[in-house]
C-alpha cells in the first residue's frame, strides 16, 4: 500500500510538471503569434501610407470642377501636428497622389486616378476610441485638406507622427547635417514653379521636403504596443 501511495504521489507530481509545461508553451505560442499580427498589421498600415506617398504629386497650376475659369496653385504636402491624444502629438497630413482609388471600387470605371490624399487620427465622440482614417477625394479643388469620402483602417493606431528632411548640407569635415522638421506647408498660392532639386544638392524646394519619416505604433488587444519608424526618399516624386 505504501509503495502504491509513492507511486500515485510521482505520476501525480509528474502530471502537474507536465501540465505546467504545456500550458507555459501554449501561452507562449499564442504571445508569439499575437506579437506577429501586431508587426504585421503595423507594417501593413505603414506600407499604405508610404505607398500613397511615393506617388505625391506638385500640381503647378490646375482647374477647379466648381471655378473653370480660375487658376489655383494649393497643392502639394499639408501635414500637422495638430492631434493630441494619451501618448502625445500627432500628424495629420494631407497631399496629391497619382494612384488609383484603394477602398473605393465603384469609382474605379471613371477613377482620375489623381486624387487628394489624407491620413489622421480621429476621437470617435460615440466610443471615446480613437481611429486612423484614410481620406480620399476624386475631385481636385481648391482646399487640399477637406472633401471627398473617409476609410476607417484600424483602431489600434495609438501613435501616428511624421517628420520632414528640410535639406541636407555637407559639413566642411565630410559629414552630413540634417534638419527636419515636424510640419510642412508646400507653397500656397504660388506662382513659382517647382523644381526638384538635385541630388548632389539634397535640399528641398518650397514645394516638396527631400525625404519623409514616419513613425507609428499600434497598441493590440493584449495591451502590447510595438512601435516602427520608417524613412522614404521623396526626390523621385519632385522630378517626376
Amino acid at each position: 500500500m505504501l509503495e502504491l501511495l509513492v507511486s500515485i504521489s510521482i505520476m501525480s507530481l509528474i502530471m502537474v510538471l507536465i501540465y505546467g509545461a504545456f500550458f507555459q508553451i501554449s501561452n507562449y505560442s499564442i504571445q508569439v503569434k499575437n506579437t506577429l499580427q501586431g508587426k504585421q498589421e503595423l507594417r501593413l498600415l505603414m506600407r499604405i501610407v508610404l505607398d500613397d506617398l511615393q506617388s505625391v504629386q506638385f500640381l503647378e497650376q490646375f482647374t477647379t470642377f466648381n471655378n473653370p475659369s480660375e487658376t489655383v496653385y494649393q497643392t502639394g504636402i499639408i501635414s500637422k501636428r495638430d492631434t493630441r491624444n494619451d501618448y502625445g502629438e500627432n500628424s495629420s497630413i494631407h497631399f496629391h497622389a497619382a494612384i488609383p482609388t484603394r477602398f473605393f471600387p465603384e469609382y474605379l470605371p471613371k477613377d482620375p486616378q489623381l486624387h487628394e490624399v489624407g491620413y489622421f487620427l480621429q476621437l470617435e465622440p460615440e466610443t471615446g476610441a480613437w481611429s486612423f482614417k484614410r481620406r480620399e477625394d476624386f475631385y481636385i479643388d481648391d482646399n487640399l485638406t477637406e472633401g471627398g469620402r473617409e476609410h476607417e483602417l484600424s483602431r489600434k493606431i495609438i501613435e501616428f507622427q511624421l517628420e520632414f528632411l528640410e535639406k541636407r548640407l555637407a559639413l566642411a569635415d565630410g559629414s552630413i547635417k540634417e534638419q527636419w522638421v515636424n510640419e510642412w506647408n508646400s507653397k500656397e498660392d504660388s506662382k513659382q514653379s517647382c523644381r526638384p532639386p538635385s541630388i548632389k544638392e539634397s535640399k528641398a524646394d518650397p514645394c516638396l521636403p527631400v525625404a519623409l519619416k514616419l513613425s507609428m505604433a499600434l497598441k493590440d488587444e493584449q495591451n502590447q504596443v510595438f512601435r516602427e519608424t520608417l524613412e522614404i526618399n521623396l526626390l523621385e516624386a519632385l522630378q517626376r
